[in-house]
This record gives structure tokens, sequence and C-alpha cells, in this order.
């Protein structure tokens, strides 16, 4: 199996301009194969990303530790909004 380097087209990408950058093509269904370079692009079938997405998710759901404790850490804290503080931060009277 070839391995591609998608960390920078993929997640520098969405990291950066939430699009992948301009070295991947999408395809689905009878289109262009998975993973298969094609104008110096390569492609990415959504059925099979899916798949292959799905699939990495399950192994990390599964791994019995974690190398540090940052996936047991809340993502994002929402602090309790008073019910008299209106959406631009102001308090109403």
């Amino acid at each position: 199996m070839t391995s591609h380097n998608l960390w920078d087209a993929l997640r520098n990408g969405f990291l950066h301009s939430f699009v992948p950058k301009n070295t991947l093509t999408l395809s689905s269904g009878d289109g262009i194969g998975h993973l298969i370079e094609d104008n110096g692009k390569i492609n990415l079938k959504c059925e099979d990303l899916y798949t292959d997405f799905n699939d990495a998710c399950n192994e990390v759901i599964s791994m019995s530790c974690y190398p540090s404790t940052k996936m047991d850490s809340p993502l994002l804290y929402v602090p309790d909004i008073p019910d008299n503080t209106s959406y631009s931060g102001t308090t109403m009277n």
C-alpha cells in the first residue's frame, strides 16, 4: 500500500483556511478511485475516505490508554450565563 502524506493538505489546509489545499481532489461513486494521483493531485473518494476516517476513529476510541491526558480533558468550557445578561455581554436591568 502506498502511503500518502495528507497532513499538510488536510490538517494544515483546514486549520488555516477551513478548506483543504489545492493538492487534493474529491470524487464519489464511479469517479476517480481513492488515493489515486491524477495530474499531480491526490484524489479522495468520499465513500472510502469516510470508511478510513471511521476506522481510524474507532481505533483511537478503543485504545486503553492515551500517551497524555489531553484526550481526557474537556475540549471547551462554557460558563453559566445569568438570566439577566444579554448576548452582547451587557446586563439587562
